[in-house]
């Protein structure tokens, strides 16, 4: 090959060089490539930092994903993870953002949402997401990488995905029995007579306290089974709230299952608002009475409701509104 080939050559690579450089049409502003190498699998943990919030860490354990804040930590489902997983194994970008000032994008300090991301193998990937937008008629996120020292506009909606508290990785299931598998039930409540019900040999009739009274019909239980799983996706009590449980029991029901040899519980407790009456705690949105089951051991609830936790109390019987 001749020097002026050579040259030529030369020549060519370092204009495209330059045009790729300096040139705003040649960069193909509007491209898509993986700002994350990863796949879900990786993934050994993963913190969380609102603007003003406390942190939120999501890790990976033995028995699964355990999420934790403000010293509070609870074992949460893997499909409950799963959407955060998935975003960061898809997380590309379209186009590199060219901006001086990043709090119009939703990234300076008091705005952004900053992301961990600890691998198995001790890889470390950070970012922080900002403002949610439109791009060529596609969901588009800005986000701001620590390793590549720049603002890219990542495909789909992520802050929504990273938004996210402890009690988004909770279980908001209080009660989940099916009539079929049900035995017996008993309601006890301190300083009131403890009241039983056992399903007949048919299974048409429930008896009342050991056939000592009129039977009820099993609509008539099925009815108040949808009572009690109106309990399900009440709000989390708050730490205030749940330690006063242990002291004011206000009625504890026990179900007897086919299948089991433990019984499902149900508790409920007082609170001060509901103790006291005062007009200062129901101003703070105290509930009066706080929920926890067996079913759901690590989480209490809120109930504001009273009458429907009479109508539970009363069991499964036709009582006048």
């Amino acid at each position: 090959m001749k020097n002026k080939h050579l040259l030529l050559i030369f020549a060519c690579t370092l204009l495209t060089g330059l045009l790729a450089k300096y040139t705003p049409w040649f960069k193909g502003d509007i491209f898509q490539t993986d700002l994350l190498r990863l796949t879900p699998n990786e993934v050994q943990r993963i913190a969380i930092s609102r603007p003003g919030k406390e942190e939120l860490l999501l890790e990976r354990s033995d028995e699964g994903w355990v999420a934790s804040q403000e010293d509070f930590a609870v074992r949460t489902a893997d499909s409950l993870v799963a959407p955060l997983l998935t975003a960061l194994s898809q997380f590309r970008s379209l186009r590199i953002v060219h901006v001086t000032q990043t709090d119009t994008l939703g990234l300076a300090p008091s705005q952004a949402i900053r992301v961990q991301v600890f691998m198995k193998n001790g890889r470390k990937e950070i970012f922080d997401v900002g403002r949610e937008t439109q791009e060529q008629q596609q969901a588009a996120t800005y986000v701001e990488m620590d390793q590549h020292e720049g603002v890219y506009l990542a495909s789909k909606h992520l802050r929504q995905v990273f938004d996210r508290t402890i009690d988004d990785f909770r279980s908001k299931t209080v009660f989940d029995l099916k009539l079929e598998n049900l035995q017996a039930v008993r309601i006890e409540r301190p300083g009131i007579d403890t009241i039983s019900w056992q399903k007949s040999d048919t299974s048409a009739m429930w008896w009342r306290n050991n056939r000592n009274e009129l039977p009820q019909r099993k609509e008539q239980v099925s009815h108040w089974l949808g009572q009690v799983q109106q309990l399900n996706g009440l709000p989390f009590a708050s730490h205030t709230d749940e330690g006063q449980a242990p002291e004011n029991l206000a009625a504890n029901i026990s179900f007897k299952m086919m299948d089991s040899i433990m019984d499902v519980q149900l508790q409920f407790y007082q609170t001060r608002a509901n103790v006291y009456h005062t007009k200062r705690l129901a101003t703070r949105n105290t509930p009066e009475l706080v929920v926890i089951s067996s079913q759901n051991s690590a989480i209490f609830f809120a109930l504001f409701d009273t009458t429907l936790a009479k109508k539970i109390w009363n069991g499964p019987v036709i009582v006048p509104d």
